[in-house]
This record gives structure tokens, sequence and C-alpha cells, in this order.
């Protein structure tokens, strides 16, 4: 059975009027087919092949739900929207998909959240859950010029969900800046595919910090576009498969104006039989002069049956340039291990401290210590799943 066939009934499930908004990004879909490991994008990530035969909508349900210091929470549990203004509810379909692997979410997705904040807007604490069926949201975040926002994005996929979709498009006008903070957690039966587009005017900063983890199939598309001049943008991010997990992050970064600068980083932990995947792509376009980008992508091995495969890309078409990259991919330093349990702590108890510490400079989040603390509980989550007699 086809990816579209499988996933009729849940276009047929949308009110009339969504679908006849839609029936363009379906049309397409069906025409085009979603890309398959034949697509170097691809490659190492079969999302089809993870899905459940028969897919059905989400059912309705009751979710004690966290709070976060400072923030205020509104929620999508199972698609459905829980504390979110009138004014904050989005309805309208896509303008425009340019990925192939976006048009499920644009044919699909019915609602979300359309989030403008002001000068003085407290931070956001977008807390999304599905735990049945499949659950398609889009978002869209609009940053206004000179206005400082702070979002935190808490998604967690468990229990009989069998496929997860949802898209957070982001517009930071000239001299906007947003601070973006991202969990996401897999453990359901069927996979989740997420993208986040980013679009940076003149001066508008983006610091994006994100932690992925799960023991099911998780995609993520990151595409950071820097429009014009004094765009800068920071990409911080910590990927944890565990049991047979398998996380896939695709980064890139579009250099599209002169002055304009760019970081990512990237650790990975694998586990268990878990899989992880990362391209860092950073594209510099012609005439985009006086470049400062640096990607840095660094893994440890925590199982000798996990596997770890991640690329810097760099494609530059200008010449006043200043573009670097690095890749590493090691195991826990037997030394320093040693050198702890010398001290009296235990073997378990040492290894944490060691995978912690590396993954907490890239989970560190200043302005925002009740959600670093969040990113890095959901890290020790996760490495209390793990099968540590695989070691």
């Amino acid at each position: 059975m086809s990816l579209t066939e499988r996933l009729q009934p849940l276009f047929d499930h949308l009110p009339e009027e969504q679908r006849a908004a839609r029936a363009a990004f379906w049309q397409r879909l069906r025409d085009e087919g979603f890309p398959s490991k034949k697509h170097e994008r691809w490659r190492f990530t079969d999302l089809p092949g993870a899905l459940p035969d028969a897919l059905h909508p989400a059912e309705p349900a009751q979710l004690t739900l966290p709070d976060v210091e400072g923030c205020r929470r509104i929620a999508f549990i199972n698609g459905a929207a829980e504390g979110v203004d009138a004014n904050e509810l989005r309805t309208e379909p896509a303008a425009s998909v340019h990925d192939a692997s976006d048009l499920v979410n644009a044919a699909l997705a019915s609602t979300g959240l359309h989030w403008v904040p002001g000068t003085a807007s407290t931070p956001l604490h977008l807390c999304t859950r599905t735990t049945t069926g499949s659950v398609h949201l889009r978002h869209r975040i609009e940053v206004p010029p000179q206005v400082q926002a702070q979002l935190y994005w808490d998604d967690v996929v468990e229990g009989d969900a069998d496929f997860v979709t949802q898209s957070l498009e982001i517009t930071l006008a000239v001299g906007a800046s947003l601070l973006l903070a991202r969990k996401h957690a897999n453990t359901a039966r069927g996979p989740a595919l997420l993208r986040t587009d980013a679009r940076l005017a003149r001066d508008a900063q983006l610091q994006l910090t994100g932690f992925d983890a799960g023991s099911a199939l998780s995609r993520h598309n990151l595409h950071v576009r820097l429009d014009a001049g004094g765009a800068q943008a920071q990409v911080h991010g910590v990927f944890a498969p565990w049991a047979q997990g398998h996380i896939d992050t695709f980064a890139t970064v579009e250099h599209a104006a002169a002055d304009t600068g760019s970081r990512l980083q990237f650790r990975g932990l694998g586990m268990d039989k878990g899989v992880g995947v990362l391209t860092g792509r950073v594209h510099v376009h012609r005439d985009a002069q006086r470049i400062d980008s640096n990607q840095q992508l660094g893994s440890l091995l925590l199982s000798p049956r996990a596997q770890i495969n991640a690329k810097p890309e760099l494609e530059i078409y200008a010449d006043d340039v200043q573009c670097a990259h690095g890749n590493a991919i090691g195991q826990i330093d037997q030394d320093a291990l040693y050198y702890l349990q010398t001290r009296g702590v235990p073997y378990a108890e040492a290894r944490a401290l060691l995978i912690g510490a590396y993954a907490a400079e890239t989970l560190h989040i200043p302005a925002m210590p009740a959600v670093e603390k969040a990113l890095m509980a959901g890290l020790d989550r996760a490495l209390a799943h793990a099968d540590w007699s695989l070691t």
C-alpha cells in the first residue's frame, strides 16, 4: 500500500472546506510522492517504511501537563488546542511548500499556533502531546521589528500515536530576536516528522537550542535563511536515540546576503541499538560576501551496537568568507571515568556525569534557566532508559 493510500482516510477526515483549501498540496503529494532512501537527503531514513499499515485520526485525551516557571503555557493535546486564544489559533493552510517532505503536513494540518509576540510578551511554553492516532499541526511565529521573544516548544509523542507531523514557520523582522528552545521525545509506535523553517531580516537574531531523544523514528528538517546583512543564527542541538530509536536531523543554514553569521554545534549520543543521523549544511549564495560561519559536530558512541552517521557540508559560491567545520565521533574517556571511580564515584554515576558534561555546554541557555533544566532532565531520562548491559 502506498503512502498516499494509507494517508487517504486522514485527508478524507478533514472538513470539506479544509480539504478544498489543501487539495493542491494533496495532489502534489500524490504526484511527487514522499522522498525515499534513494534520495541523498533521506538515504539513512525510511520514514514511510516505519508507518503502521492503518492510520487513524487522534482521539481526545486529558493529560497532566508540566508548568515551566516564568512561561505562559498553551497546549495541543492530540491535536486539540488548550489555553490558546482565538487570535492565536491558525487555521489557514500553508502559503507554499518547497520541500517535498513537507507536503504531508501541508496537506493534512488543519490547525496550529499563530503567535505574534509584543514588546512585553511573557515567554511562551508550547506544549504538544500525542498519545493516539495521527496528528498534524502547522505553527507560525512572527516576531515584529525590534521585538525580543522567547519560546519553549515541548513535544512528546508516545503510546499509540501512529504518525505525527509538525511544522514551525518563523519570521523575524528587522532587528527582531527569538530565543527558541525545543525538546522532542518519541517513544510511540509510529514516526514523527518535524520541520523548523526560519527567515531572518536585517539585524535579526535567532538562537535555537534543541534536544531530541526516544526509542522510535524521528526526523527533523531545520532550515534557516539569512536574508539581509547583520542577520545572525546560532543553532545548538543534542540527539540521543536509545533502544532501537532512530533520530535524523538535517540542518541547513542559507547565507543569502552578505555580512551574515552562523554557528552550528551538535552533540550526538549513541546508546543501545540506536541510530543517529546528522547533516549540517551551510550554503553561501553568490555575492554573499563577508560571511562568518562555523559548524562543529561531535558524537559519543556509548554502545558497540549504536550507529551515528554525521556529515558537515559546505556549499560556497562567494570568495570573501570564513567558513569552518569539524566532525568527530569517539567514546567516553576511560581515564576520566577511572579518575572519578578512584575518587569514590560509582561507575554508573561517573558515566552519567561525563555524558552530562559533554552535552551540557550545548544545552546551556542562560536566559531561560528553567527551560535548560527541563532539557537536562530529558537527557537524564534518556540515559535512564538506556540498556547499559550492551556496553
